[in-house]
């Protein structure tokens, strides 16, 4: 997909760090409900890099497992500091570290090409270009 580069992230607090010296091997936005409920987000958008690759350093993670679709455990590593949800392992897929793309520090040369799991996702997203949008946070008005 890329060629390779190292690039690094880590959780909110900057405890928990990791980075990889591979190409992505590919890139998605997951709705599925268990990566809303463990991000708190609409999805998930998320790179697969290769196992052997990556290195994680600094706080150690706590992982919650759960069972995926394919009967095989999932673990979604976060930080035990901020809490902040940093990768996922499978069993199912056993050389692949699942990683959040908003915790990488820089952006990748690839962007998610796919959604999956839109049997999940959540209605508004279809009319997402339709809110406004800000390049900051906008002044309140004042009562008056």
């Amino acid at each position: 997909m890329s060629t390779t580069h190292t690039f690094a992230g880590s959780c909110l607090c900057g405890s928990l760090k990791y980075d990889f010296a591979s190409p992505a091997l590919f890139a998605v936005n997951c709705h599925c409900k268990a990566c809303q409920k463990s991000t708190g987000s609409a999805f998930t958008p998320v790179v697969g890099v290769d196992k052997s690759a990556f290195r994680i350093s600094g706080t150690t993670a706590k992982a919650f497992a759960s069972t995926g679709d394919s009967g095989k455990p999932i673990r979604r590593y976060f930080c035990t500091e901020c809490g902040t949800a940093v990768y996922a392992e499978s069993d199912a897929s056993p050389q692949v570290v699942f990683l959040k793309i908003g915790t990488l520090d820089s952006e990748l040369p690839v962007s998610p090409s796919v959604n999956v799991y839109c049997r999940d996702k959540v209605g508004w997203l279809g009319r997402i270009n339709e809110i406004p949008s800000f390049d900051l946070l906008p002044e309140r008005k004042k009562a008056g």
